[in-house]
């Protein structure tokens, strides 16, 4: 559950009630299912050079639109470069450890602001 996650269930929340609470948990155990397919694809597959050129090159795309400058091309350049110091310096278990710090600083605040809110446990459960 990310950021734009907690975004669309609030406005969702604020549209409907509770009455797609049962929509959201329902989405969160498919993306479990399908993340955790996509993973395992991607790890035993031994044809993922391709796709994993094309993810560079899409990264490359999707920066340069972020930024607004320098050409596709660079920005592919640099997603490289980027991986390879991050592959390269045992970055990424530091790196591992600054994101589930992040997540666990994510679901504090969720459950915390869940719990600010005084939801209707009653009416939760009713799904009105």
């Amino acid at each position: 559950m990310g950021a734009g996650d907690l975004i669309t269930a609030s406005v969702s929340g604020a549209n409907y009630g509770y009455n797609l609470m049962w929509l959201l948990v329902l989405s969160l155990l498919i993306r479990f299912v399908i993340c955790n397919i996509m993973g395992r694809f991607q790890i035993y597959n031994n044809e993922g050079h391709l796709i994993v050129a094309q993810m560079i090159k899409g990264s490359g795309i999707a920066l340069n639109w972020m930024f607004g400058f320098g050409s596709d091309f660079i920005w592919s350049v640099i997603v490289v470069l980027v991986s390879l110091l991050i592959m390269g310096r045992n970055v990424y278990k530091k790196l591992e450890w600054v994101m589930k710090g992040l997540l666990a600083i994510l679901t504090v605040s969720f459950i915390g602001l869940a719990v600010y809110s005084k939801p209707d446990v009653v009416g939760i459960l009713k799904g009105t």
